[in-house]
């Protein structure tokens, strides 16, 4: 019976490790997802501050 608990034990042992490893690849996965993201949306705020200097310069030109 003793072999049976340690046996029951173990099993459950490695799946709760099996499942932190996965949480842990997940959270990883998640972190690099948030981090390009974030890039992107750097990329897309620089274009737009680029495209609104332009059009700041050709309203500028249009004056009477």
């Amino acid at each position: 019976m003793q072999e049976l608990g340690s046996l029951t034990t173990s099993n459950i042992q490695t799946w709760l490790d099996s499942r932190i490893q996965l949480l842990h690849s997940l959270a990883q996965q998640i972190a690099q997802e948030g981090v390009e993201n974030l890039q992107a949306t750097l990329r897309a705020c620089r274009d737009l501050e680029s495209q609104v200097n332009r059009l700041k310069h050709l309203v500028g030109t249009f004056r009477i």
